[in-house]
């Protein structure tokens, strides 16, 4: 059997006709990270191998192999242990290319095939399977073999070495295909990259582009228009892994961190300095940070605090074409240049994905006055809540409740909040005149509750809020749920507190009601048996009478979770042509592919 040394030697006469080095090294330089350690090419066999360093991998590309001794020399000359084999073939039935990806196996290298047939015996020989896509077209029509190997070393060689990252087994697939807004997508995403590090992004993004593979960034999977949601054709990008908080500097209040890093992790590193995370989601214990800042997500404290964007002071962005940016800044005030940052926020991945935040913390307040006051009805309670605006109180929660969800959530903890009504305000005040704040705020519920008390006690408070929070889990508890996103003038809120409850009556179809009565965003609740679609029917007519009475009211389809795939539909008749038409413009420029996120937010 030939040595290395004599395929090296027969190598050099054939370069110059069989295999361009320079063009090989140059595709291998596009993917970071990356080095051609060298070539070897055999025209007259037409064997081409060729050995890369990336990540610390070392990766044997195998292709064109004609004869199976020529395969047992190079996947034995090239790879060992710790080794990938990235092994082409159309077919996946040459038994030249068969041969060399068992002897690298064999060897202990991990194997990757790409190819058309993932029945093939190919496929079946392999660690990893990926189904060719196209690129690899002008290798199979007979192309140089410069230009198949660039192709291929271009498309391919990130997703072989990033492995386990790039998960295709069912179970996998099946557990980022949705979110929690009760879609259910009709197939599932061909794979999950689970991301630890901006590198992986950036690679991942990079063979995206390549491939033309549309990508899909998650967090938690905590969201509820669908935005997450993936299907085939589509790779899912898992960035919950990347949960780490990178800075706290007290002295400025400002936090840098992952996008992983849960909401309520990190409001709890920051309370270790007297400062707190102000963005406060029902979900805050196990959503993530960039989940928040796709959706612009608000919360119970956003009466008074605002929404994520008014926290967010820069971001660190993977472009879709793997290019990093980073915008905003770190000082508190700061307008040079457009705002980029406050137009990713809130844009559901569709412009790049958030690989880093640069976050506002604030000072912990000294005092908190919590108060309950209950209702004979729903519409009351919604009334009072619009009072205490009118009377120029400014709480830092002001939540509502209602009858069907105050049940539910009895059930869940064993309370009786039900019992005390039709409805609750829950309303909390923070600062130094929390006290005297939380006083004027009894005297303003009492013309229309039949009950208040207060409390500065922060167990009680405390106790009040998990109630709160535990409205959607409880809900989820009676059957398949969707939870809309509607947004009032506060003024308007009885009036949407009151159509919501004739759109229940006439529809026939259960509808829970919770509000983020501070800024009037209001969470009505279709609640459906168990399996049963809440996207078509009776629960979707339902849903979209919703949509009309709040944008009748003068209001918005959401406040802060996104118009994701369930409402883009209705997106043009809020914002209009000329607006739908300028953004999907912004988009073209951010993604000209449009890889990212595809049919969401526009």
């Amino acid at each position: 059997m030939a040595t290395l040394a004599a395929v090296e030697a027969e190598a050099v006469a054939a370069t110059a006709r069989t295999l361009d080095v320079a063009a090989l090294a140059a595709a291998a330089d596009a993917v970071a990270g990356a080095r051609v350690v060298d070539c070897y090419g055999i025209g007259a066999s037409g064997l081409l191998a060729a050995e890369f360093d990336h990540k610390a991998a070392r990766v044997g590309l195998l292709t064109r192999l004609r004869t199976e001794a020529h395969a047992a020399l190079v996947s034995s000359a090239l790879l060992g242990a710790g080794d990938v084999a990235l092994v082409v073939s159309h077919s996946g039935r040459t038994r030249a290319v068969v041969a060399a990806a068992r002897r690298a196996a064999a060897n202990g290298a991990r194997v990757v095939a790409l190819t058309s047939a993932p029945a093939s015996p190919l496929a079946a020989a392999a660690d990893h399977v990926l189904v060719a896509t196209g690129r690899e077209t002008a290798y199979r029509a007979g192309a140089t073999a410069s230009r198949a190997s660039s192709l291929l070393v271009l498309d391919c060689l990130h997703v072989a070495v990033a492995q386990p990252l790039l998960i295709t087994d069912e179970a996998a697939r099946a557990a980022v295909a949705t979110d929690r807004s009760g879609h259910r997508p009709a197939s599932l995403p061909d794979g999950v990259v689970r991301a630890r590090d901006v590198d992986d992004v950036v690679q991942t993004m990079r063979w995206a582009t390549a491939t033309r593979t549309p990508v899909v960034a998650r967090g938690a999977g905590t969201g509820l228009a669908a935005s997450s949601s993936a299907s085939a054709g589509q790779v899912v990008l898992d960035l919950s892994g990347m949960d780490r908080v990178l800075q706290l500097r007290p002295e400025d209040q400002v936090a840098v961190v992952e996008p992983g890093v849960l909401t309520a992790d990190l409001d709890a590193a920051a309370g270790e300095h007297g400062l707190f995370y102000a963005p406060d989601p029902a979900s805050s214990s196990i959503s993530t940070v960039g989940g928040n800042i796709a959706t612009n997500a608000g919360g119970l404290r956003c009466a008074k605090y605002g929404v994520t964007r008014e926290a967010v002071l820069g971001l660190d962005l993977v472009l879709a074409d793997g290019r990093r940016l980073r915008t905003g800044r770190q000082t508190v005030k700061g307008v040079a240049g457009y705002d980029l940052t406050g137009l990713v926020v809130g844009s559901e991945g569709t412009l790049a994905v958030v690989v880093g935040a640069t976050l506002r913390l604030r000072p912990r307040p000294q005092a908190v006055a919590t108060l309950a006051a209950c209702f004979g009805d729903v519409v009351q309670a919604a009334a009072a809540a619009a009072d205490i605006t009118a009377a120029r109180l400014q709480p830092s929660v002001l939540e509502l409740v209602d009858a069907v969800t105050l049940e539910a959530v009895d059930a869940l903890r064993g309370s009786s909040l039900r019992s005390r009504g039709e409805a609750v305000l829950v309303v909390q005040c923070d600062g130094r005149g929390a006290q005297e704040e939380i006083e004027a705020v009894g005297r303003v519920v009492a013309a229309r509750a039949t009950s208040w008390s207060a409390t500065s006690d922060p167990a009680e408070a405390e106790e009040l809020l998990a109630a709160r929070r535990a409205a959607l889990p409880a809900l989820e508890r009676l059957g398949d749920v969707f939870i809309e996103d509607v947004a009032v003038p506060r003024s308007q809120l009885a009036a949407a507190v009151a159509g919501i409850a004739e759109v229940s009556r006439r529809t026939g179809v259960r509808i829970a009601t919770v509000a983020h009565a501070g800024d009037g965003n209001l969470h009505p609740i279709v609640v459906v048996e168990r399996g049963a679609s809440v996207t078509e029917g009776p629960p979707w007519e339902a849903s979209c009478a919703v949509f009309e009475l709040a944008l009748r009211l003068g209001g918005t389809l959401t406040g802060e979770h996104g118009v994701g795939l369930l409402k883009r539909t209705w997106l043009r008749e809020e914002v209009g042509e000329d607006s739908l038409a300028l953004q999907l413009g912004i988009k073209a420029v951010f993604d000209p592919l449009g890889i990212l996120n595809p049919g969401k937010a526009l």
